[in-house]
């Protein structure tokens, strides 16, 4: 029998919640972090939720997600954040915002948690002045990375990460701000990679397809609508 497979999305669109069924995933709607919407970030997964290996971080008191979540871990170790988050505002909110790349972790290591610092212990720490690194960063294998984010982009190649550099933009997410292509994709498996809208709507989308196919990743859309930053989807 195949086990159930989960997957941490944001509640606010409908659409790609339903559309996580053709990977087999079943959804856990994220809702705002203790109802503070201060920026459209708060239900988010990847501001909520972060596995390292076999460990997943929670954060700190988060009540409603925790206890939605927890069951679905029996298998896993938990471990929660060392702090809770007093204000949905950057740079707080990104206690758990830390990219993993195989061996790599990329992140603003000044605003990660200490308990997620502490589960890195053996990886290469990547320290870069963004906090939103796991947002801005796609993942296509183990030393792989698409971003639009240049301080991201030089720590990879200095670290000989692959690095596709993309043109920044081009991702909604609110009036006021473009989402990240980490926040936009995900992995359903290691030969794939789907995006929340129609790759094609970006405008690297051509050089996106060839360098994730050229490491034999296939590229999927999971609508046919522009591309959309939901915060990723965040499979345990």
């Amino acid at each position: 029998m195949n086990k159930k497979r989960y997957a941490a999305v944001s509640c606010i669109n409908e659409e790609i919640i339903n559309a996580l069924e053709k990977y087999s995933l079943i959804p856990v709607q994220v809702e705002p972090y203790k109802g503070l919407n201060e920026n459209p970030e708060s239900t988010h997964a990847d501001m909520q939720i972060l596995t390292v290996n076999n460990t997943v971080v929670l954060l700190k008191n988060n009540t409603s997600f925790n206890s939605r979540v927890l069951p679905l871990l029996s298998d896993r170790k938990v471990v929660y954040t060392d702090n809770e988050i007093v204000s949905f505002k950057y740079p707080e909110c990104v206690k758990l915002n830390v990219l993993i790349a195989g061996h790599n972790a990329i992140a603003d290591f000044k605003h990660a948690d200490g308990a997620v610092k502490r589960l890195l212990d053996g990886y290469n720490l990547i320290n870069v002045k963004q906090g939103y690194a796991k947002c801005c960063t796609a993942v296509v294998d183990d030393n792989s990375v698409i971003t639009a984010d240049e301080s991201i982009y030089k720590a990879a190649v200095m670290n000989n990460i692959n690095c596709l550099k993309i043109t920044p933009g081009h991702i909604d997410l609110c009036e006021r701000y473009y989402g990240f292509i980490g926040g936009c994709s995900f992995k359903p498996d290691n030969n794939t990679i789907v995006f929340t809208g129609d790759i094609d709507t970006h405008p690297d989308s051509e050089s996106i397809i060839s360098f994730c196919t050229e490491r034999n990743v296939k590229v999927e859309s999971l609508t046919n609508k522009p591309l959309f930053d939901v915060g990723g989807v965040i499979i345990i």
